[in-house]
């Protein structure tokens, strides 16, 4: 518990990433996201008494993220309650299924470093995925507009017919 305090109150200066949702482009989210699985995986490369260890609980709120001077960024995964050595520790019977765990994570199940891939690429996924729906829309909407304005323009404009130039009438 203490080591779990320590990390946090070292690293207050970084923020969890899913409360830096609203302020990040996509193309954060995908440099996050590349330094994140960089991060895992150097965590997962560290042993504990020479056993390999996963976290189980790489959800967005329990990473922190600091975007440097030279703006990479440096990650930190916190909330190490339900973390062990891989393939003996647990999940805890009260685990929410509604969240984006991998398909054989189940209640009581091992933990696994494969899960912790899977789940971090999963949330952040998600989050591009939302992103590039949203600015899509926004672009159809831009776009649509600019169409709409285009037909106004083109109905209020005079039409020639026959060498002509006819009034429309607008009702």
């Amino acid at each position: 518990m203490q080591r779990h305090l320590w990390s946090c109150q070292k690293h207050a200066e970084q923020d969890s990433i899913a409360s830096m949702l609203p302020r990040l482009t996509t193309k954060d989210w995908e440099e996050i996201q590349a330094a994140a699985g960089q991060a895992l995986a150097k965590g997962h490369a560290a042993l504990l008494d020479d056993q390999r260890t996963a976290h189980g609980d790489v959800r967005l709120a329990n990473i922190l993220a600091r975007q440097r001077e030279d703006h990479s960024w440096d990650i930190r995964f916190v909330d190490f309650g339900w973390s062990g050595i891989e393939r003996q520790a647990r999940y805890p019977v009260n685990i929410n299924m509604r969240l984006s765990f991998p398909p054989d994570v189940w209640p009581r199940g091992l933990l696994k470093q494969e899960h912790d891939k899977q789940l971090l690429q999963a949330e952040i996924g998600r989050v591009i995925a939302e992103l590039k729906q949203e600015h899509d829309k926004q672009l159809l909407q831009a776009e649509m507009g600019r169409v709409i304005t285009e037909l106004k323009s083109d109905v209020q404009a005079p039409v020639v017919r026959a060498g002509k130039k006819l009034k429309v009438s607008q009702e």
